[in-house]
Parts: structure tokens; C-alpha cells; sequence
């Protein structure tokens, strides 16, 4: 997490680099996969291990399915293992979107109080933000993305002062239109965020490796001092998953490391084949 120092009325990034570098220096693999709750005991952490794949975005339902006791307990068996468990938290999509303009600052406070409430577990690596934005109809509302923005700036700053050594992250979408539809700025998101992850996914998009190519470069240029891992689809599509070959998965993780991409996060377990994984 990046810190910045307040003084009259603005803000500066003024120790924004000590605390990037130190966030960094000793996270050579930047290799990641998004795990859903339910499936915390079907994690091999060997197979991961071997796969090069160091990092895991556990969603918070694994909480609520297991207890905390047993997800302490899992992410300490990881870190035996030499990975980083991140818990993956939804901000305004619950089963149906949640206008984060006129939810109320009771529902941000609760999503805040969760989130500082996570910092808090022994051992965990960082916190990463999914549905941080608009369900695509940001245009209809004046002051949308000055609200996304504004809410990450808040809660990166309340988990910081309860554990300011978590990598902090957030799932965005992979379009060049992130403000007009979603409410996302990755410039500014990118001041508050230690990581960005951009969710280009070939399948869904009906898009290239060459597209990868192409949106690594873009949001390596439009992400302020945020590392970017590139999100890839480790399947077909959503509406034919099917995991992709291990030939076809090299050729998106290719694509994401050959264009600038600081690490890769791969959607996701269960719909994966496994290979040993190259890193930056």
C-alpha cells in the first residue's frame, strides 16, 4: 500500500516510491489465481507451487463457507509453501449492482469495516477489490468516477492504518471507455492501489493474443506508479468453459509479459490447465 502525506488540503504522493519499493523488492513472482471460497480445499498447493503461480485472490466467501480459524490456517499452510494469499472482496455487486452514488454512506462504511477487518487476519499478503465501479451505465451519473475514485482513496487509507504492509489491488475492466461505462479511472485508481488488474479476457471479448498485447501496453501507460497484472481466461469463454490448452494458456501469458505486463492473474481455478509458468 502506498502512503501519502496530507498538508493544506492536498495530497502528495511524497512517500509514494519508499513504500512501492518495499511493497516489491522481494515479490520476484507476480504470478497469480483468482480462487472462488468454495473451492479453498481444492487448491494443490504443490501443483501451484511447481506451476510458478505464487499469489492467490481467495474470495471472502471461503469466510462465510469455512470460518475464519480455517482460512487463518490456510493461508499459513500457503506461506509454508512460498504463496501469498490475497482476499478477494466485492464492493458493489452483491447478486445485483449497488449504485455506489446512492447506496449511502452506511453501505460504504460496511464495505470499509470489512475490508479493515480483513487487514487484521495473521499473515495475509493483500486485499483485492472486485466490482470497484459501475455495472456500465457510469455515463448516466454526474460524478461517477470521482466516486469510485474517492471510495478507494477512503478505504485504501482506513485498511493502511491497521496493516500498512498489504498489497493492495483491484480487479478493472479491459477497455479503453473504463470512466464513461464504469466510473474507473486507472490513472487514479493507480495512486491509491499497489496493483491493477485488468480482466482481458480474449474469450469473452471474442478478441487476440495481439488484443493482450495491446491493452498490457495501454494500461502499463495509463496506471499512474500501479503495478499491472494482466487478468487472463484460463477458458474458452463463459459461455463454453472449457479450459484452454496449456499451448493456447502460453500464448496469453506471452502475450501479457512480452508487452510490459508486471504479472499475470489467471481466471480461474478449476477451469485451469497447468504448466510451469514464466514470470517478467
Amino acid at each position: 500500500m502506498k502512503f501519502y502525506l496530507t498538508y493544506s488540503g492536498k495530497t502528495s504522493p511524497l512517500t509514494t516510491i519508499k513504500r512501492y519499493i518495499y511493497t516489491f523488492k522481494n515479490m520476484p513472482n507476480q504470478n497469480s489465481i483468482w480462487v472462488r471460497g468454495e473451492d479453498m480445499y481444492n487448491i494443490n498447493l504443490n501443483t501451484l507451487k511447481k506451476s510458478n503461480v505464487k499469489n492467490i485472490f481467495l474470495h471472502t466467501y471461503a469466510l462465510d463457507v469455512f470460518g475464519k480459524n480455517k482460512v487463518k490456517n490456510f493461508i499459513e499452510k500457503s506461506n509454508k509453501y512460498g504463496i501469498k494469499v490475497h482476499l478477494w472482496m466485492q464492493c458493489f455487486y452483491n447478486g445485483d449492482w449497488i449504485n455506489p452514488l446512492t447506496c449511502g454512506q452506511k453501505y460504504l462504511n460496511k464495505i470499509i469495516s470489512r475490508a479493515k477487518s480483513y487487514a487484521k487476519i495473521p499473515g495475509l499478503a493483500g486485499i483485492h477489490f472486485d466490482y470497484l465501479r459501475f455495472g456500465g451505465n457510469a455515463y448516466e451519473y454526474k460524478g461517477a468516477t470521482e466516486k469510485i475514485s474517492s471510495f478507494t482513496r477512503d478505504i485504501t487509507n482506513a485498511i493502511v492504518e491497521v496493516n500498512g504492509g498489504l498489497i493492495l489491488s483491484a480487479a478493472i475492466m479491459p477497455e479503453k471507455e473504463d470512466i464513461y461505462y464504469y466510473g474507473q479511472d486507472p490513472n487514479t485508481l493507480g495512486k491509491y492501489l499497489d496493483v491493477l488488474v485488468p480482466m482481458v479476457y480474449i474469450g469473452n471479448y471474442h478478441q487476440t493474443y495481439k488484443w493482450i498485447g495491446t491493452m498490457t501496453k495501454y494500461f502499463k501507460a495509463n496506471s499512474d506508479t500501479a503495478k499491472v497484472w494482466i487478468g487472463l481466461q484460463t477458458y474458452k469463454s463463459d459461455s463454453n468453459p472449457v479450459p484452454v490448452s496449456v499451448t493456447k494458456l502460453a500464448k496469453q501469458v506471452n502475450a501479457a509479459y512480452d508487452n510490459g505486463g508486471d504479472g499475470i492473474a489467471l481466471f480461474r481455478l478449476g477451469l485451469t490447465n497447468f504448466y510451469k509458468i514464466r514470470t517478467k
